[in-house]
C-alpha cells in the first residue's frame, strides 16, 4: 500500500512537471505542430491551441497541488 502511494506521488509530480512545461510552451505563442492521422505535419489552429491549453492547465490544477 505505502509502495503504490509512493508511486502515485512520483506519477503526479512527473505529470505537474512536464503538464507545466507544456504551459509555458503552448502559452509562449510559439507554432505548435502535430502529426494528423495521415501521418502529415500540421500546425495546430487557434481554437485547438486553446482546447489544449485548458486541458493543460486543468492537469496542473490537479496534479500540481
Amino acid at each position: 500500500r505505502k509502495a503504490a502511494e509512493e508511486a502515485a506521488t512520483r506519477a503526479r509530480i512527473e505529470n505537474c512537471a512536464r503538464a507545466k512545461q507544456a504551459k509555458a510552451t503552448f502559452e509562449s505563442g510559439v507554432r505548435i505542430g502535430r502529426t494528423n492521422a495521415a501521418g502529415q505535419q500540421e500546425i495546430m489552429d487557434e481554437a485547438t491551441r486553446a482546447a489544449e491549453l485548458k486541458r493543460i492547465l486543468g492537469i496542473v490544477e490537479k496534479d500540481c497541488r
